[in-house]
């Protein structure tokens, strides 16, 4: 088996292999939301705010502003529940 070190690739390779690459959590979330015609905002490069919601994608954690510890409900998934509960029509 042949060894294939970064510096050996050429630049429009190593480019391909750099947008091959999968998207982060952040970004799956921002596509979701968009998706779905949900208004957020970005506090941090780590944080979506929807209203009093607080989504972190890398985790997964819910918070809501009134609420100090985090929801039961985690992800995408979770997010979803929680947008359902809070009157958003999914």
């Amino acid at each position: 088996m042949n060894t294939i070190y970064l510096n050996d690739i050429s630049e429009s390779d190593h480019q391909r292999l750099n947008d091959a690459a999968p998207p982060s959590p952040m970004e799956i979330a921002r596509k979701w939301l968009n998706d779905h015609s949900i208004r957020f905002s970005e506090p941090s490069p780590y944080q979506i705010k929807i209203g009093s919601i607080n989504f972190y994608p890398g985790k997964g954690t819910i918070f809501l502003d009134s609420h100090p510890k985090s929801l039961p409900e985690k992800g995408l998934s979770g997010l979803r529940s929680v947008l359902v509960k809070e009157g958003y029509n999914l």
